[in-house]
């Protein structure tokens, strides 16, 4: 799991002259909008006829789109920097969902290239997730992107 914790966040806090500092920015933003539709999926998994339930399912799905919102402010800036290059990573997990990006890494490390693995560009490109994530010397756990709703994210 990525440290989100607010000493970690705030040592990592860029200045003006950072030359990630709105991509950082964007990634704190879209750290606090998972947590908050995540929150609500929770909500939402009541049954069927629950009107609370209904009404955190909706919540959810309008939070979703201001998380998918920051996600594309995300897409646009080019990243300079380690921090920059993992809060690209984190809008990745959060798009893919990160089970799906732990579930290509495990393949990746357990069967590389025997027939009907992944194809060739998808092994490279968790390849390198993992890489710059071993650079920042943080793990595999990405529980706190995901999301319950990572099928109806539009563009997912």
């Amino acid at each position: 799991m990525i440290d989100t914790s607010p000493r970690r966040v705030a040592a990592a806090m860029p200045t003006a002259a950072h030359p990630d500092a709105e991509l950082i920015r964007l990634g704190n933003l879209l750290d606090r909008a998972v947590i908050a539709e995540n929150r609500e999926w929770e909500r939402a998994g009541g049954p069927e006829d629950d009107p609370e339930a209904d009404a955190a399912y909706g919540r959810a799905e309008a939070l979703g789109l201001e998380t998918i919102a920051i996600v594309y402010a995300i897409e646009k800036h080019r990243a300079l920097t380690l921090p920059g290059l993992l809060t690209k990573i984190r809008a990745i997990e959060y798009c893919c969902g990160s089970d799906q990006i732990t579930e290509l890494v495990t393949a990746n490390a357990l069967r590389p290239r025997e027939p009907g693995d992944y194809t060739t560009d998808v092994r490279l490109m968790v390849g390198m997730l993992e890489d710059v994530r071993a650079l920042a010397g943080l793990t595999r756990d990405m529980s706190s992107t995901r999301t319950a709703s990572a099928d109806r994210r539009p563009g997912a």
